[in-house]
């Protein structure tokens, strides 16, 4: 995965564009989750560990314990993000 800001280039970098870089490299990582439900499972990445997510990408992870065991087909969602299906 290339980085958003490539500083090599740059002759007035800024701290926001450091930022963007930090953001993207937060989310190659495993993002931690509470997790709620039971067939249609909600993730909630924890405040403060995790930069916001705003879309899904390839590659992103994640990980959280689901306290009920399923009883049909599994959906997930992380977040306001769109209901995918678990496989």
């Amino acid at each position: 995965m290339a980085l958003p800001v490539t500083f090599a280039a740059l002759t007035a970098p800024v701290m926001s564009q450091l930022d963007q870089n930090f953001t993207a490299v937060g989310k190659l990582g495993v993002i931690p989750c509470a997790v709620s439900g039971t067939d249609a499972i909600v993730l909630t990445p924890t405040a403060g560990i995790t930069p916001p997510l705003t879309a899904y990408s390839n590659y992103l992870m994640f990980s959280g314990v689901v306290a009920t065991t399923n009883t049909t087909a599994m959906t997930a969602r992380v977040g306001a993000l769109a209901i995918l299906p678990v496989y």
